[in-house]
Order: C-alpha cells, then sequence, then structure tokens
C-alpha cells in the first residue's frame, strides 16, 4: 500500500453552537462551547489514518499546551509525527467555529504557527506515495511539496481550501483537485473559463479537461462527483441529519486519498469518501466525528 504524506495545517478549534450567526454589529449567546483538535490538514491526516491508509504528517505546531495535544492526537490516531515541527514563542494555530441550529458553520482560521511551516521534507517520498494539502499553509510551501512530490513520482492531491487566486501557476501539476461547487467555480474562473449559468458537471469536465488531471467536487448533501478523463463518477450522499457540517469536507478527502493510496477502484474509493464525509456531519466537532473504517462499512452494508 502506497503512504499518504498530509502536509497541511493543525489548529485547535473553539467551537461555538449558537441558534443563528450574528449580523454585523449584533451580539448572540451561545448555546454551547468547547474546544478539540483541529486543522484542515490535520482533520485530513486523521481521516486518512481511520481509512486505514499508513499516514505521515509534516505540519507546524506551537510549544504550547495547545501543540502539545495536538501531538497527542495525531500520534494516537497512528500517524507518523516525526516531521511535525515545533515552533518556539509562537502559538499553534486557532480556528473559530461558528455551527448554528441547521448544523451549518462559519470559519474564522488564525494561522499561527502553521504560517511558520518552514519546508516539506519529502526525502523519504516514493514513487506511488500520494501527497495531500490543502492552502491553510503559506502559498509557496505548497507550491514546493508539489515540485518535490512530482520529482520523486507522487500522486500530488490538493483540496482548494480556502481558494487563493495565486494558486493558478501550480493548477496544472495537480494530479487530483478536491472541491467544493464555490471552489470549482473560482478555479474555472482562474483559468478563462465560463461558469454563469454552466451546470456544475459541466464545469468540472471543463475544469479536468484543460488542466489534464481528476477533478473532484463535493456537493454537500447531494454527494459528489469525480471527473477523470472521459470519466463522469456522481455518487449519491446517505440521508443524513446534519449536526455540524466542521470538517466533513477533510474526512472526505482523507477517505478519498487513502483509497485512492490503497487501489480501490475509483468508483469504491468515491463511495466511501461520500459515506465517510456524511457520517462525520452526524456528530459535533472536526477530528472527534471522523468515522473510523468499520463505521463506514456498516453504513454501506446497511445501504
Amino acid at each position: 500500500m502506497s503512504e499518504v504524506v498530509v502536509v497541511g495545517s493543525a489548529n485547535v478549534d473553539h467551537r461555538l453552537l449558537v441558534s443563528e450567526f450574528p449580523a454585523p454589529g449584533q451580539t448572540v449567546k451561545a448555546v454551547e462551547f468547547d474546544m478539540g483538535p483541529g486543522g484542515k490538514g490535520a482533520n485530513q491526516a486523521v481521516a486518512a489514518a481511520r481509512a486505514g491508509a499508513k499516514t505521515q504528517m509534516i505540519a507546524s505546531i506551537g510549544a504550547d499546551i495547545a501543540g502539545q495535544s495536538l501531538r497527542q492526537v495525531l500520534s494516537q490516531a497512528g500517524i507518523d509525527i516525526a516531521k511535525v515541527q515545533i515552533q518556539a514563542g509562537t502559538p499553534t494555530g486557532a480556528a473559530y467555529v461558528m455551527v448554528n441550529s441547521a448544523g451549518e458553520n462559519s470559519i474564522i482560521v488564525a494561522a499561527g504557527a502553521n504560517s511558520a511551516l518552514a519546508t516539506a521534507d519529502l526525502a523519504t517520498l516514493q514513487s506511488g506515495d500520494y501527497v495531500l494539502l490543502q492552502l491553510e499553509i503559506p502559498l509557496p510551501l505548497v507550491e514546493e511539496a508539489i515540485f518535490k512530490a512530482h520529482s520523486r513520482q507522487a500522486k500530488v492531491v490538493v483540496n482548494v481550501s480556502p481558494a487563493d487566486d495565486r494558486m493558478k501557476p501550480f493548477l496544472g501539476l495537480i494530479d487530483v483537485l478536491i472541491v467544493n461547487e464555490l471552489e470549482l467555480g473560482q478555479v474555472a474562473e482562474l483559468i478563462d473559463l465560463p461558469v454563469a449559468e454552466v451546470e456544475i458537471a459541466d464545469i468540472a469536465k471543463a475544469v479536468a479537461g484543460k488542466l489534464g488531471n481528476t477533478v473532484v467536487c463535493t456537493l454537500g448533501p447531494k454527494g459528489a462527483l469525480l471527473v477523470a478523463g472521459d470519466e463522469l463518477l456522481a455518487v449519491d450522499a446517505p440521508k443524513v441529519p446534519a449536526v455540524d457540517t466542521t470538517g466533513a469536507g477533510d474526512t472526505f478527502a482523507g477517505y478519498l486519498v487513502a483509497g485512492l493510496a490503497a487501489n480501490v477502484p475509483i468508483a469504491d474509493a468515491l463511495a466511501r469518501a461520500v459515506t465517510a464525509g456524511a457520517i462525520a456531519v452526524t456528530k459535533p466537532g472536526a477530528i472527534e466525528a471522523i468515522p473510523f473504517a468499520a463505521d463506514v462499512d456498516r453504513m454501506i452494508a446497511g445501504g
């Protein structure tokens, strides 16, 4: 089985459950408050590990209690944390997550030590391994990791979140592009493709055709679609009660890449990723809500 190497962010999530999001100038009372491990990189690494992949994490955290807690969480998930850097004098990254009564979220991220991640040590990367990146770390580092991965004939997967106009130079070097509907439109506009009054599937086909890669678009409760060459796959999501959508996209990404690394047929990998993402929204939190492979197996078996 190929290894999954996640180069990305690690944060402490501060979660506020509110009846509704505040309007500008408005103060609302939180129904509930808690803290837990998160960050798109850490979330995706835990998801890949829980899906069964041999997983390594390259990240940067502070030399504080929050950073110590994150290291422990990652290690307990079975992730190789030897290349998780510790930054003295810089706080661990933090995310402030508001979740409303419909399970929707609004997030503010303070990068902290994530901004201090200086280099992606991919010296042990082998041909056929998968490098999974997001855009919550410095963009030059993302580009560096992509070039290093290509030089070692590894596969590059980038979750374009949060989207950044400066990513255009390396879009064509990505093997698998993971986006949501909004991010797909942003990528299309960045490479001069029309998006107005165009169906999502057609935008995905156009982006994949122009970039020459695989495009995967998550569709929330409607599932996901994948375009690879002339092949279009669409998978519906199981109907579940949404409690908190935080981390659902990261769960999807981690499970999808774990499936690809295990050489699972792409349709099956997509279906498992959609199912895992659906399970994640039924629980509060990010890493706490990521299901184990057995949970996904049970839901698939139960139809």
